[in-house]
């Protein structure tokens, strides 16, 4: 049902995304492969990134931890590829900055990991939360040490990708470190 009248409960903002979502899933099975999005113009696609990056600082500075600030850091020299002259200087220049507090932010959560006890995981043989966000913490930390120059990122990230609880997200940092060496000409 496309109403919300079976999502029980449900403020209104939530029946209404609740709609949207399924109208959307509605179309996409009868389109199928056919579905795609528009194009979008280069000014609309850097003002989807303005947005991003205003939503990223907003998240670093209420809760002032290495998710967030990784991304933010990120989509600043994502904008700063895009641009020229004292916008790039100034997006690289803030994006050093962010990561200099994930740096910060990080080693301090990655010693209280270190002393909290490991919940059980959910299932038997899978990752316990903690095992999660440690390794998480410690791929963030690294990233930004490799990228701000220091000496010891690249054993920090090969000690992190070895802890990797699962493939994928070793995988996912890969790629991640990648496309910011791109982004930023090279080796960071």
């Amino acid at each position: 049902m496309a109403d919300g009248a079976s999502c029980p409960k449900a403020d209104k903002r939530s029946r209404r995304a609740y709609v949207v979502r399924n109208a959307f899933d509605s179309c996409r099975k009868r389109a199928g492969p056919a579905l795609t999005l528009p194009v979008r113009s280069e000014a609309e696609r850097r003002a989807d990134l303005d947005i991003a990056i205003n939503a990223a600082e907003r998240g670093f500075l209420i809760r002032r931890d290495y998710y967030n600030g990784t991304n933010l850091a990120y989509l600043l020299n994502l904008r700063a590829s895009l641009s020229s002259g004292n916008d790039q200087i100034a997006d690289n220049v803030l994006a050093e900055r962010v990561r200099r507090q994930v740096v910060d932010i990080s080693a301090k959560r990655l010693e209280t990991l270190e002393a909290e006890k490991a919940a059980p995981a959910a299932e038997p043989g899978a990752p316990g939360p903690l095992e999660e966000e440690k390794y998480w913490t410690a791929a963030s930390h690294a990233e930004s040490l490799i990228t701000l120059g220091d000496k010891y990122g690249p054993d920090l990230l090969q000690k992190a990708i070895s802890s990797a609880p699962a493939k994928w997200m070793a995988d996912v940092t890969l790629k991640q470190l990648d496309k910011l060496q791109t982004l930023l000409g090279g080796t960071p």
